[in-house]
């Protein structure tokens, strides 16, 4: 074993590798700062839910799956955090142990959360959420037809 070696590539890596954090670092920065201008222009029509007495605003849904931990709806608040529910809180504590859970809700900085959800990611979920909608919107519309029809035939019978 190579003491020496093991130093110098380690010094090597460390230079490669402090940069490209640093890099990342600015680029979430500025994620933020255009997260926040994009939700505020589709504010007003897009998809919401009152969480803890605020309205908050979908921005991601993770990949469906078997989650038991946290939700796959995950919003943005008006006070800047991003908030997702959480099924099992010990669970959760024991990952995150410093989390700021609010009635169920964890509070978790934008910047935290960009760091393993890209901007790019977001606005792909945006990108294809239409699609969704407008299919929603056409099962929904079917779906009140026949329950206005049920209605009307029940209301004549009683």
């Amino acid at each position: 074993m190579d003491i020496s070696q093991i130093v110098s590539k380690l010094k090597s890596a460390h230079k490669k590798y402090e940069p490209i954090l640093e890099t990342r670092s600015e680029i979430i920065e500025e994620e933020v700062k255009l997260l926040l201008k994009f939700v505020e222009k589709i504010y007003s029509f897009t998809t919401k839910k009152t969480i803890n007495e605020r309205d908050c605003v979908l921005i991601y849904m993770f990949p469906a799956n078997d989650r038991d931990l946290i939700s796959d709806d995950v919003y943005l608040s008006p006070d800047g955090y991003i908030t997702y529910q959480v099924f099992n809180k010990a669970a959760y504590l024991e990952i995150v142990n410093n989390a700021n859970i609010e009635n169920g809700y964890v509070k978790v900085p934008i910047h935290y959360f960009l760091e393993t959800v890209p901007l790019i990611k977001i606005l792909k979920f945006f990108e294809k959420r239409p699609s969704i909608l407008f299919d929603r919107a056409y099962e929904t519309d079917g779906l009140n037809e026949k329950r206005r029809s049920l209605i009307k035939q029940l209301k004549e019978i009683l």
